[in-house]
């Protein structure tokens, strides 16, 4: 042991250099581990009477979809998750808790065919999730 111990300030100093590292990069995807996909799933109006217009308001729903993220362990964070399809953008959600995030789309002639679809945490790229894209609707 020195004979003098270490200033108060240089441990706390340390310390707080260990908190403000950069935060490691994204693991890359194990070979054969699930792959993060889209599923479209047809509702009915008695079965989803509310839905998103694609502009983040719920509105009555005309005919229904639910756009799930399927697949992967979705984080809680202080910012909801988003999906985006092409120009639009749904923020109400369920998580079942088992890796779906399920969306409520009050119409399906607002999605626009062919637009790349993802899930992201407010307007943090990095946390972005694709599910590739729109291509039919059942």
């Amino acid at each position: 042991m020195p004979d003098h111990p270490a200033p108060r300030w240089t441990i706390l100093f340390g310390l707080l250099a260990l908190g403000c590292q950069a935060p490691l990069p994204p693991t890359p995807a194990t070979p054969g581990a699930t792959q993060v996909r889209l599923r479209v799933v047809a509702l009915t109006r008695s079965t989803a009477p509310l839905g998103e217009d694609g502009h983040g308001r719920e509105v009555q729903s005309t005919a229904p979809l639910a756009l799930e993220a399927v697949g992967h362990d979705w984080p809680v964070r202080a910012l909801d998750p988003a999906l985006h399809v092409g120009p639009l953008f749904f923020a109400t959600h369920e998580n079942d808790g088992h890796g779906t995030l399920r969306f409520v789309v009050a119409d399906r002639a607002l999605l626009p065919l062919g637009a790349p679809v993802f899930v992201q945490y407010g307007d943090d790229e990095r946390s972005r999730v694709a599910l590739g894209t729109l291509d039919r609707l059942p």
